[in-house]
């Protein structure tokens, strides 16, 4: 945690200024160290952060984008970062059990009752993004980006681009097998 919170400070004296955690790193922690070590600065930085997944008791995820959860999960995720809004609220993945104008449709109301300033979604295609470009403004979509994963990435990113969609790319270096980490073996 200390080292983390040394991370972010340094980050922050470099002239980083954007901060991006999720409900489900660490089961919350992330978003707990984060607000932390970024409390004394809130007012000079962004922190966006994600909900719409969550955290069975072996460890393993699942999706839920139903309404009642992500108002829940945005209240959650600002009391464990310590401040009383978001700069970005994103839903984390689409869930396959609501449909996407409903997940869509509660971050809206969400930024719209002051406890995110803007929202955007996580690992979205082309189809979903067509679904929801009429329920309000969505300002990012947050996919991964690597030599690894190139599929969906050309179509998506021209989609974006079309539809002023700010594109927040994770993942590059592919959860380190791109880095040497990793051998063949």
């Amino acid at each position: 945690d200390a080292q983390t919170a040394a991370a972010a400070q340094r980050a922050f004296d470099l002239g980083i200024n954007f901060f991006d955690t999720a409900d489900v790193y660490g089961n919350g922690h992330s978003e707990e160290v984060l607000g932390s070590a970024l409390a004394s600065i809130r007012d000079q930085v962004i922190i966006a952060t994600k909900g719409g997944r969550r955290v069975r008791e072996d460890g393993s995820f699942w999706s839920d984008g139903s309404p009642a959860w992500l108002r829940q999960a945005i209240d959650l995720s600002l009391r464990r970062l310590g401040t009383d809004y978001v700069d970005l609220y994103q839903l984390h993945w689409p869930d396959p059990a609501v449909p996407v104008e409903d997940s869509v449709g509660a971050l809206h109301d969400i930024r719209e009752s002051g406890k995110a300033r803007f929202v955007g979604v996580s690992n979205f295609g082309v189809s979903d993004l067509q679904r929801v470009l009429g329920l309000g403004p969505i300002i990012s979509n947050q996919i991964p980006v690597n030599l690894f994963y190139r599929e969906h990435v050309p179509a998506t990113l021209a989609f974006c681009s079309q539809q002023g969609i700010g594109v927040m790319a994770y993942g590059p270096m592919a959860q380190g097998l791109l880095t040497g980490k990793f051998r063949t073996d």
